[in-house]
């Protein structure tokens, strides 16, 4: 009876492990490299930095970062979010983003349009940029890193949204690698 019993916890185990990663799979890229849209049913176009700073008109927003207020404001660069939804047929729609480790967040249509967040893709540079060699001399912007928590951010006008009670505001999502309308 032992047997059994811990055979089939382990079976159950394995069954939950292939649908769990199966799901995982099919809801995020392989790559942080790359940004992927999508609708319920299928991919609808992926995108590198590059080429999502070639196909839509860049947006800078100068914003603080809620959990990094102390170091001041920063300024982000990239496209519209409603821009990038619309061009695949999504405007008007609820998304999920979601992030390279899993993270997700249910971001609304109506705080897409009240708020018109931008999906970074490049930051301004600042002066420990010129100095490490990041930002050449007359640089303005540089790519967002992979260490600065990847290469797409959804970044938002902080001064504009509702004050939260924490910091953790689901709505900032960094190192995003899927946006999928709901």
């Amino acid at each position: 009876m032992r047997c059994f019993k811990y055979g089939f916890f382990a079976v159950a185990f394995s069954v939950t492990a292939f649908f769990t990663t199966m799901t995982a799979g099919m809801a995020q890229s392989d790559d942080i490299r790359v940004l992927t849209i999508a609708n319920a049913e299928k991919t609808l176009a992926s995108y590198s930095p590059a080429d999502l700073q070639k196909a839509f008109l860049p947006h800078e927003i100068e914003t603080i970062i809620p959990w990094l207020k102390p170091q001041g404001k920063f300024v982000f660069r990239g496209p519209f979010l409603k821009d990038v939804m619309a061009r695949h047929g999504l405007e008007n729609r609820d998304i999920e983003a979601i992030a390279f480790d899993e993270y997700r967040a249910s971001i609304s249509s109506t705080d897409i349009d009240t708020y018109s967040p931008i999906i970074a893709t490049e930051i301004g540079c600042q002066d420990a940029d010129y100095k490490s060699g990041l930002c050449e001399k007359d640089q303005k912007f540089r790519e967002l890193r992979q260490e600065e928590n990847g290469f797409f951010r959804l970044i938002w006008p902080a001064n504009q949204l509702p004050k939260t009670s924490s910091e953790n505001d689901p709505r900032w999502i960094w190192a995003l690698v899927v946006l999928r309308s709901s």
